[in-house]
């Protein structure tokens, strides 16, 4: 029963729509009827719901046409009244009623229109005709500012001038919507398309200049650093330059620790610059070597203060002091040597010293020893040798050094001590080598040396004398008894054991211990 019902219903509905039972095919948006002949029954409920959504999408479709052919007219209208035609505007507002009867916009204009044309006389039909006719002249105006514009905007483009170009072409696209209900179509496609193409020629164009320009200002601002930063380090190197110069007047001038905290300032500037590093280290090695030096000469006038005062403290406090006789030659005696002639130094010593004596300038960084010896040789026609057999040992070393009117001698103190060498003036030339083949060949000479082996005799003193340094009796412990008469005894025969004087084998022993004592080799 409820089956038979919904089909008894569906029919209805379909009759109610004033459809007949026939099946319905749809083409292309339209709606075809299809006579087939069937049984009314044999409609079910599928196909009834399929027919009422054909009808709705009719309808659907009727809906959207009409909506959009009523704005059709109300724009045309529009156009129209904007020109001062009433009469047709008049008609393309009813039509756009016909096909929408709730358009509002339609309805005003349509309201407008028959109010002007219901208003309208012969002269107002003439002041009609004037702004008409205006109007028209105004839009030719602008179809001519429109091709105008649009020629000055390819030449501005051409030209390079994109931002401006992008205004012009802008302006004529503005000028193509303002004028095409009033222009022929096919005259403005042409603008219509190739402005939109033009503009996006012209802003790529743009941008690529843009970029192009930002390009060129980073390489000018890479530039302007560039400079910046060589005119930095080259004021930089002018300071250190300045600095290594004063730190070189401090080494002439004995003050090393200076010269090295310059050193330490140099080298938080440029902590790579190998000047600095060789100007501290010869600070260094210069001030311990001084250090070393005042320290050995301190300790040697300390020691010869101390021995001074212990030999004052030994001599023998004897009235009685007999002196050998020939005294008085020895008094006049000067410490030569015996049979030896005077040291006179050869001339070519004393030309080569003269040589050391003068002042020289010069500038080397990193330069091989052998190089900075040929060029030594040139400015001062000095002959000068150099032990191969040590630079070979050294594996060529290099110099870095700067002097300006500093004597020769100081500078090749300086230049040795740097490769650890030394120099000495050797059969007519400057030899630098190492400490053990500089060394001096030995000479021999002799010396009188029988003041300081003669034996001095102690003679007895006065008893009183003694007792009033002593303060007590000489007797007992002494060895002088306190009853001795007369006033003077004979007590030196037993304390002098002769130790105090130096004899020949004591004398050569003394000087072996005192004077390089690890060079001595025993003769039998």
């Amino acid at each position: 029963m409820t089956q038979a019902w919904k089909k008894i219903g569906l029919i209805g509905l379909v009759v109610a729509l004033g459809l007949s039972p026939f099946a319905l095919q749809a083409n292309a948006g339209e709606a075809k009827v299809v006579h087939e002949p069937a049984e009314v029954g044999a409609v079910d409920a599928a196909t009834a719901e399929d027919i009422i959504n054909r009808v709705k999408q009719q309808d659907t479709i009727k809906e959207q046409r009409d909506r959009f052919l009523s704005e059709h007219f109300t724009k045309s209208g529009i156009a129209l009244f904007d020109e001062l035609n009433y009469d047709a505007a008049k008609l393309d507002f009813e039509k756009a009623l016909e096909y929408n009867p709730n358009n509002l916009e339609a309805k005003e204009h349509l309201r407008k229109t028959e109010t002007i044309l219901g208003l309208r006389d012969a002269r107002y039909h003439k002041i009609l005709d004037k702004v008409r006719d205006q109007k028209i002249v105004e839009r030719q105006l602008a179809h001519h500012e429109m091709k105008i514009a649009y020629e000055k905007a390819k030449d501005l483009a051409k030209e390079g001038d994109y931002e401006e170009a992008i205004e012009r072409f802008e302006r004529v696209r503005e000028l193509v919507k303002w004028i095409s209900p009033y222009f022929n179509e096919d005259d403005l496609e042409p603008y219509r398309s190739q402005v939109e193409e033009q503009i996006k020629s012209a802003e790529s164009q743009q941008e690529a200049k843009e970029e192009q320009d930002r390009q060129r200002a980073r390489l000018q601002a890479d530039e302007v650093a560039r400079i910046g930063s060589q005119h930095l380090r080259e004021r930089r190197e002018k300071r250190i330059d300045k600095l290594l110069a004063k730190g070189r007047d401090l080494l002439a001038e004995t003050r090393y620790d200076e010269a090295q905290s310059l050193a330490e300032s140099i080298l938080d500037l440029d902590p790579t610059n190998a000047q600095a590093k060789a100007l501290r280290n010869i600070a260094f090695k210069a001030s311990m070597a001084a250090d070393i030096k005042w320290t050995l000469q301190t300790d040697g006038e300390e020691r010869q203060l101390s021995w001074a005062a212990v030999k004052k403290s030994q001599i023998p406090h004897s009235i009685v002091l007999i002196y050998p006789d020939n005294w008085a030659e020895i008094m006049k005696r000067e410490h030569e040597a015996i049979g030896a002639d005077e040291d006179v130094e050869p001339a070519w010593v004393e030309g080569l010293k003269a040589t050391l004596e003068r002042k020289i300038s010069f500038d080397f960084v990193e330069t091989p020893l052998r190089d900075v010896v040929s060029f030594l040789q040139q400015i001062t026609n000095a002959t000068i040798i150099l032990d191969e057999n040590v630079v070979d040992q050294l594996a060529n070393p290099e110099i870095t050094l700067k002097v300006a009117d500093m004597k020769l001698n100081i500078a090749l103190d300086w230049i040795v001590e740097a490769v650890d060498l030394e120099y000495a003036l050797r059969d007519e030339a400057i030899f630098i080598s190492n400490e053990q083949a500089v060394g001096g060949d030995a000479k021999l000479k002799l010396y009188d040396v029988t003041d300081v082996t003669l034996e001095i005799k102690d003679f007895p003193g006065n008893l009183q004398m003694l007792r009033d340094r002593v303060g007590t009796s000489v007797g007992g412990s002494g060895g002088v008894s306190s009853d001795v008469g007369g006033d003077w005894e004979d007590w030196g025969d037993e304390g002098d054991t002769g130790e105090s004087t130096f004899t020949p084998e004591r004398l050569i022993q003394f000087i072996k211990s005192t004077i390089a004592p690890d060079t001595w080799d025993e003769v039998n």
